[in-house]
């Protein structure tokens, strides 16, 4: 808008069919665009906004000049107060990461540590998903830049329009911005690859809740067993589950296999009949067919419900938040392959998301057996046992 006002914009004539055919124009007409809609969206780039910024105002500033317009000098000084901001949010990531390395040297002890299958499958799929983005990007960028060519060349090739209107590629609007993201996801790619390279094969342990990242909770389901609890010769869930699904079309994966009710080993009266330590030890030892289906579990540590994680996996600052890792007897692997990193944490996040609460209502006092207090087993909140039904928690 500045500019537009510097140049006296309103006072310029409209431009011929010829004049707009001007390589010159044509561009300029894509930068302009561009700018206009990085005024609008830039703030979504996040970190890497200063760097599209930079291309943009740059490309603006080349143009200007070209054409010795007034705003040119404004232009060039937006360029370069963008590149000072570039400048300082790439020292600013890059010692992060120096302080990362730094710490990670100081606090190895030399521990070896088995990564399992889930958390090494997670942390090539988050990498190979970045680099998918980047090239999708530059293809569709190279391919809108072909169209603007095919539409530049044919109107170049046909005579002036009667009412003489200026020359508008149709993909004007898309192919400046498309090449901005293009370069800044590529940026952006590098740099996690880089900082990923650096700290590949740390595993990071996490202690406590407040730290710089959390992870986001992921939703467990309850009343299920493991296939190794299915094992019991006594337990006959998977195979009611397998009888009741008439068309075989569902898949009993580990942690998937409905408990059922009557069952002699994972059913209500089990839960029911188990006396309170029996039931907190089962509890923090994350046997999820104790709880209905629509309540919470304890939070524990390690626990995918609590803030916290075991450790991290590659952990490396802002540009790779690390995988989220548990300790699955002596062996750190990921919850499954499809385990997103952990976020970074700022301190007006304020406290760290939980979901400490049911969506719904658990069901009427009436049917209250006992309460469990699960402090004794180093777990916030009670168990409510009701008659007929499996337990539910009360944080």
């Amino acid at each position: 808008m500045l500019a537009f006002i510097v140049d006296r914009g309103w006072q310029e004539p409209l431009s011929s069919w010829e004049d707009s055919l001007r390589p010159i124009n044509v561009f300029g007409t894509v930068a302009l665009i561009c700018a206009a809609v990085f005024a609008l969206g830039g703030w979504a780039l996040g970190r890497m906004a200063a760097s599209g910024l930079v291309m943009v105002l740059g490309a603006c500033a080349v143009l200007s000049s070209a054409v010795a317009a007034a705003s040119a000098p404004l232009w060039a000084a937006g360029t370069v107060l963008a590149a000072v901001l570039a400048a300082a949010e790439a020292r600013s990531s890059s010692r992060q990461l120096t302080a990362i390395m730094q710490l990670a040297a100081r606090l190895k002890d030399g521990t070896k540590v088995r990564v399992g299958p889930n958390a090494l499958a997670a942390e090539r799929r988050v990498l190979r998903r970045g680099r998918r983005f980047a090239i999708t990007l530059l293809a569709v960028s190279i391919a809108l830049w072909g169209l603007l060519w095919l539409e530049w060349s044919g109107a170049a090739s046909q005579a002036p329009p009667s009412d003489a209107r200026a020359f508008v590629p149709g993909a004007a609007p898309f192919a400046g911005g498309t090449t901005v993201l293009a370069v800044v996801s590529t940026i952006r790619v590098v740099w996690r690859w880089w900082a990923h390279r650096q700290m590949r094969g740390t595993v990071w342990a996490v202690p406590c809740p407040g730290g710089p990242v959390w992870v986001h909770p992921i939703p467990l389901r309850n009343a299920v067993i493991n296939a190794s609890d299915s094992e019991n010769p006594e337990c006959f869930c998977e195979a009611e589950a397998d009888r009741r699904d008439a068309e075989g079309l569902a898949e009993w994966g580990d942690g998937m296999i409905p408990a059922q009710d009557y069952c002699p080993v994972h059913g209500i009266d089990v839960v029911n009949s188990l006396d309170h330590d029996a039931f907190r030890a089962l509890a923090a030892s994350r046997r999820a067919w104790l709880w209905d289906i629509d309540s919470t579990r304890p939070v524990l540590s390690g626990d995918p419900r609590s803030g916290t994680r075991d450790g991290l996996l590659a952990f490396a600052g802002h540009a790779f938040g690390g995988i989220p890792l548990l300790d699955r007897g002596g062996v750190m692997d990921a919850w499954g392959p499809r385990t997103e990193t952990a976020d970074e944490r700022r301190t007006a996040d304020g406290e760290i998301p939980h979901e400490a609460e049911s969506d719904f209502l658990p069901p009427h006092q009436s049917g209250v057996l006992d309460v469990v207090d699960l402090a004794p087993a180093e777990m916030r909140g009670t168990a409510v046992r009701y008659r007929h039904g499996r337990a539910w928690y009360v944080p």
